[in-house]
């Protein structure tokens, strides 16, 4: 399948596929380190992610999306959130990792924070085969860059840092995309090519919450956020 326009032609490191079956049966293969299933969505996924999360203190977003809570107007929205995590989950269980899906909705300014998610980083997963899986619904959605273009600074202070090169270009994935990332267990790993560097969106779309469907961390499965 070709590469949509936002992905470098010529980047072999990102696999894509069509559908989210094959996303679950791609194999990471080679050089690979992402396996993503490009799709469109439409609809007002940030004021669903607002309402959620705006009510999130006495329940899970994904306990309000099942229940009978959600206004008439999102409710295109939210059957297609419930609809990814019954077929994430049913993927997930599939493939002998025995996790179910999440729908998290977060603001960008707690996002801040907290800084780790917006400055470059790799995610690591005790289970390689599987790796990590991650959909966002609204923009901005995560944003990432080539390991060729990242430098890792392995000092006393941080052996997690990485820093951009200068002028290299900066990529976003787009909303309703799901992608499926190759874990790895060290920084210099990551930084040769087994995971993928990535950091938490910009401000520039000035969107303020984020919705995204993530697999829960079991006990020992090693499938998980």
């Amino acid at each position: 399948m070709d590469k949509p326009g936002y992905i470098p032609q010529d980047y072999t490191r990102i696999k894509v596929v069509e559908s989210l079956d094959a996303l679950f049966d791609a194999p990471f293969e080679a050089d690979v380190n992402c396996i993503l299933y490009p799709r469109r969505i439409t609809g007002a996924f940030n004021d669903l992610a607002r309402y959620l999360y705006d009510r999130r203190r006495n329940m899970s977003a994904r306990e309000i999306l099942q229940g009978a809570y959600v206004p008439e107007a999102l409710q295109q929205e939210k059957a297609l959130m419930l609809e990814d995590i019954e077929r994430i989950s049913a993927n997930l269980t599939r493939n002998g990792a025995h996790a179910d899906a999440q729908i998290r909705a977060e603001t960008l300014a707690k996002w801040e924070k907290g800084k780790v998610p917006f400055s470059l980083h790799f995610d690591g997963c005790s289970n390689p085969k599987m790796g990590r899986v991650l959909c966002c619904y609204n923009d901005p959605v995560t944003e990432w860059a080539r390991n060729e273009d990242i430098i890792h600074e392995d000092d006393e202070a941080n052996r997690w840092k990485f820093r951009l090169k200068a002028g290299a270009p900066v990529y976003q994935f787009q909303p309703g995309d799901i992608w499926r990332l190759n874990p790895a267990s060290t920084a210099s790993c990551a930084a040769m090519g087994s995971s993928i560097i990535a950091a938490g969106p910009s401000r520039r779309s000035g969107a303020s919450h984020q919705p995204a469907t993530r697999p829960a961390r079991p006990a020992r499965s090693g499938v998980g956020t």
